[in-house]
């Protein structure tokens, strides 16, 4: 939601960010989360990145190639 997606923006801690994701549309994610969130959320990105870049066609393959 666009409202949850402000108070995301202004939270300056892990913290903060683990009281506001539940009142957006990201709360599903929290229900099977492993605490502590910070791993959960690093761990999660790298698996996207790499999923992005075994299916990146060039250019992008490269670039991401690149800023790993």
């Amino acid at each position: 939601s666009t409202d949850g997606n402000i108070s995301i923006s202004q939270c300056e801690t892990m913290d903060g960010l683990k009281l506001q994701l539940p009142t957006t549309d990201y709360a599903s994610f929290l229900q099977n989360t492993p605490s502590p969130l910070s791993a959960w959320c690093t761990d999660a990105l790298v698996s996207e990145f790499q999923y992005l870049q075994q299916n990146a066609a060039e250019p992008i393959s490269k670039f991401l190639d690149y800023i790993t």
